[in-house]
């Protein structure tokens, strides 16, 4: 236990005892909770972008574009791998420094991510309502409109970075009756919070009232994967989550770091998972139920075949079981056609 020197009201010197400072560093089960959640949220991209290279040449992923799932993937991956970054503090051996780069690499890798996967449900709706999904409208002409939201996006990132960038900072939340502090919390802070994180919030705004409005708008074009509907119920849920989520994390990031890290971890690799889920899965099962479906008909040809083989061969039996009667009944019939001249 250290000691410090300090002085009492009269002015004599006098030892005090200073108090263990309570850091609320992460619980290392909680956290592991978090990661391992993220985890499977990072596994369920990459293998979703494996699945769809893998299947790149089949019907049900040229009607999707296996270019527009990819953006799918890569944006719902890194949404969740931003989600590490935060999960660090000074008891993991990090210091100050470390850890506002973590802070801004969080941004970045987010902010970006979030704009790649929504690039990617855009693109799927805009085909959508140009026409069954068609194959005749161009990539480049799905995308040309979101160019500018990128570039908006990068300049808004660099000057936060480049002016007033995430910093680690330890809060002091409790002191004793001689104002040594007793309690203290870790987060990222800026001096113009608002200033830097309304644009961004403003840019997400923009794309779930867009992307959501033509997920509507489209929600009843049949379609052969019935796209619109899954793209819809995934923007729905992740409209959800930035209601109920990011409130939290702001309620809770001066207080508790275990809960407002549960709290980002409800919002990134929670969007992840419904992505994935809503938009990928349902396109593993059609795929799944088309080769169920061939399969069945492939049997039934099959048996079908065996059948008619077997009706063939059971024919060419009879045929021949005939043909050996009569030839034996011909010669039966000339054994006894001499005797019968004798007479």
């Amino acid at each position: 236990m250290s000691m410090t020197d300090l002085f009492d009201e009269s002015g004599a010197d006098t030892v005090l005892e200073a108090p263990e400072v309570d850091m609320n560093f992460m619980n290392p089960a909680r956290r592991s909770v978090g990661l391992i959640i993220s985890t499977v949220a990072l596994l369920m991209s990459i293998f979703s972008a494996g699945w769809v290279y893998y299947n790149k040449e089949s019907n049900v992923v040229k009607m999707s574009r296996a270019e527009f799932l990819y953006l799918i993937c890569l944006g719902s991956a890194m949404c969740t791998i931003s989600i590490y970054p935060l999960s660090f503090d000074e008891s993991h051996g990090f210091s100050t420094k470390q850890l506002s780069f973590c802070c801004m690499l969080d941004v970045w890798i987010f902010i970006i991510g979030y704009v790649v996967l929504y690039s990617g449900l855009f693109a799927k709706l805009s085909m959508i309502t140009k026409g069954e999904e068609t194959i005749t409208v161009t990539s480049s002409q799905v995308m040309k409109p979101l160019y500018p939201l990128f570039g908006i996006v990068i300049l808004c990132l660099s000057l936060w970075t480049g002016f007033d960038p995430w910093k680690w900072e330890r809060k002091v939340i409790a002191t004793d009756k001689n104002g040594i502090p007793t309690e203290s919390v870790g987060r990222c802070y800026c001096d113009n919070y608002l200033f830097f994180v309304l644009p961004q919030l403003i840019i997400i705004a923009i794309m779930n009232g867009i992307t959501l409005y033509m997920a509507w708008k489209t929600r009843n074009i049949a379609t052969d994967n019935d796209a619109g509907i899954w793209v819809f119920g995934s923007i729905f849920v992740n409209a959800e989550l930035w209601l109920f989520g990011y409130p939290l994390v702001l309620m809770l990031v001066d207080f508790n770091p275990d809960a407002a890290f549960f709290g980002r971890v409800m919002i990134k690799p929670g969007i992840s998972i419904t992505s994935t889920l809503l938009i990928i899965a349902p396109l593993i099962v059609k795929k799944s139920a088309d080769y169920a479906l061939v399969n069945q008909q492939t049997g039934r040809q099959r048996r079908n075949s065996v059948q008619l083989r077997s009706s063939q061969n059971t024919a060419d039996d009879t045929n021949s079981t005939l043909a050996r009667l009569s030839s034996k009944k011909i010669s039966d019939e000339g054994q006894r056609r001499p005797g019968i001249d004798k007479k």
